[in-house]
């Protein structure tokens, strides 16, 4: 089982009964992924039909990405029941077809605007960015200004 730096963010903010449970969760998983105890369930209104919940006790549930092939879970959140759910609800995950990096991210709004360099729709993907995010991206000048939108 592997984590997203998101997903340690979210267990340093966990109170400690609940971490102590998410390290139970992790051995057991990782003993038989298949143990009913877990509560491995698909989350219907998930954003990214891979995301799955894992319970961590009657509260709290983890946010797991389940693999296309292999049996690596990455560990994406874990929280409150009904605000992991949330989570996973705005969340998607993709693979950078540039730098093979997961990326985990909440699409933007429309009307909302993230900013890069220039280098085009190819050169957006290249440093990082989602392909979600391209369209929502426009360039900045030489002076460190935006360049007016399109």
């Amino acid at each position: 089982m592997a984590m997203s730096s998101d997903f340690l963010d979210a267990f340093a903010r966990l109170p400690r009964a609940q971490q102590r449970g998410v390290r139970t969760l992790i051995a057991r998983f990782n003993a038989d992924s298949t143990a009913g105890g877990l509560r491995y369930e698909k989350i219907h209104a998930a954003r990214d039909p891979a995301m799955r919940s894992l319970r961590i006790d009657q509260g709290y549930r983890a946010i797991v990405l389940k693999p296309a092939q292999g049996g690596v879970h990455m560990l994406l959140w874990a929280d409150k029941h009904d605000a992991a759910y949330a989570w996973a609800g705005r969340h998607e995950c993709r693979i950078n077809p540039e730098t093979g990096a997961l990326q985990v991210y909440e699409p933007p709004a429309a009307g909302r605007t993230v900013t890069r360099s220039r280098g085009g729709e190819a050169g957006a993907v290249a440093i990082g960015s989602a392909r979600v995010h391209v369209g929502f991206v426009r360039p900045v000048s030489r002076r460190g200004r935006f360049a007016a939108p399109q």
